[in-house]
């Protein structure tokens, strides 16, 4: 059952204590490897998860913080939401993060020096499990979304697939960096708008991407 806490503005802030379960999503503005960009400390690992307006406005309702692109909408116009993920690598209980290789049919555990590969990687699918995280910092209160388990599925070539039961001559398994490189794209549309925000979700700031 989520308890309700107040910011000093007055504002109500619920906590949040059970995680949720997304399937078939698509990530966006990734950043595994943790690099420093614009309104990102080297080190923070982050990536974002785009909501259509009923599970956004669902799931903002419990009390997660879902962000949207209200300040650059006009009137009339839909709003774009999503909800900011940290990957936190350095945890006592890191998330479990798995590539899934449909033409290998193996499933491939990554880690503090590998997750950053799917900075890079095209991905048809991605399911999660978030963690909520109830911070306090300076009277303000607020819901964070941490990644728990991720379950990735690199995009492959339909020809790949059809011919993947067909060992190569003389083949040896690949590794991940491999795997990865082959398939890897820019998963960036053009003309989209990037949203980028302070680690505690309080300050909204957008670039072009």
């Amino acid at each position: 059952m989520n308890q309700v806490a107040r910011r000093t503005s007055g504002a109500i802030v619920k906590r949040v204590d059970d995680p949720i379960t997304l399937e078939d999503i698509r990530i966006i503005w990734k950043n595994f490897a943790g690099e420093k960009r614009l309104f990102n400390e080297q080190g923070k690992r982050n990536f974002s998860i785009p909501l259509d307006e009923e599970l956004a406005l669902q799931l903002r309702e419990i009390g997660w913080n879902i962000k949207d692109n209200g300040h650059k909408v006009e009137q009339g116009q839909p709003l774009d939401y999503h909800i900011p993920v940290t990957v936190k690598m350095d945890a006592r209980i890191p998330p479990r993060v798995f590539l899934i290789v449909r033409s290998k049919n193996i499933r491939i555990p990554l880690d503090e020096e590998t997750i950053g590969l799917l900075d890079t990687a095209e991905l048809d699918t991605v399911d999660v499990v978030l963690r909520p995280f109830n911070w306090d910092v300076n009277g303000k209160q607020g819901v964070a979304a941490y990644l728990k388990l991720m379950y990735a599925t690199l995009q492959e070539d339909p020809l790949d697939l059809k011919y993947a039961h067909i060992p190569l001559d003389g083949e040896s398994t690949e590794n991940v960096d491999g795997l990865i490189e082959k398939y890897s794209g820019d998963d960036v549309l053009e003309g989209e708008v990037v949203w980028e925000y302070e680690d505690d979700g309080t300050e909204r700031k957008a670039i072009e991407a």
